[in-house]
């Protein structure tokens, strides 16, 4: 199986009366079943070139992540001529790896203080045949993943977290994600608010005393 959430690379190589003067060129199909008799067609993409990095006549290819539909059958074909009227060709047929599915991932609540209120994340109800399921949570920032928090077969974790963005009213997403054993995932997006602990900072006799409290009042 093929996880279609990562690059797929081919190489073809001649075996047989080789010259420097072969061209090549790459086809990729995708099979179509009829709704009306379940008939198989394998239908020719014809814009496989938007959906590789490598170029269609040389004698590698490279699909970009993403490009494939999950839970699919494929067939790669290069097609090759030495000239002198010897063409070849040779074909890769593969299934696409189809990620967990008909689960959900909570969290118990939506806000609270860093490092001091325990969040409890779960994962619940996912179903796939190539077991055994992993999951992983990460923080999300700027679009990017900054600190993954969980990372094992276990669904469920208690998990202490750093305070959100302060230009953002305190905002921290979360991403949860469930993986197979081709490493196909589904994720789940949580926007928490986790606010700063509040602390109260005090000059006595010249000696700063920092409080950390969620209100204090000095009188003196």
């Amino acid at each position: 199986k093929v996880n279609v959430q990562e690059m797929l690379s081919l190489v073809a190589t001649c075996v047989q009366f080789c010259s420097d003067k072969v061209s090549i060129t790459w086809h990729m199909f995708e099979e179509i079943r009829s709704d009306k008799n379940d008939k198989v067609i394998w239908y020719k993409d014809p814009k496989l070139s938007a959906k590789i990095k490598t170029k269609l006549t040389t004698s590698g290819i490279a699909v970009d992540a993403n490009k494939l539909q999950p839970c699919s059958k494929y067939r790669i074909r290069i097609e090759g001529d030495v000239g002198k009227g010897l063409p070849g060709l040779a074909e890769y047929s593969f299934i696409t790896d189809c990620p967990p599915e008909g689960g959900t991932c909570t969290v118990d609540r939506s806000h609270g203080i860093a490092m001091e209120t325990e969040f409890g994340f779960s994962c619940q109800g996912w179903t796939d045949e190539d077991f055994p399921l992993r999951y992983e949570f990460l923080i999300q920032e700027d679009g990017d993943y900054k600190l993954i928090l969980h990372e094992g077969q276990d669904s469920f974790k208690r998990i202490y977290l750093p305070a959100g963005d302060s230009a953002n009213n305190f905002t921290l997403v979360v991403l949860l994600r469930v993986y197979d054993t081709f490493k196909a995932y589904n994720e789940t997006k949580v926007t928490l608010q986790v606010t700063e602990i509040a602390y109260c900072l005090i000059s006595l006799n010249n000696i700063e005393i920092r409080f950390f409290t969620c209100c204090c009042q000095w009188h003196g």
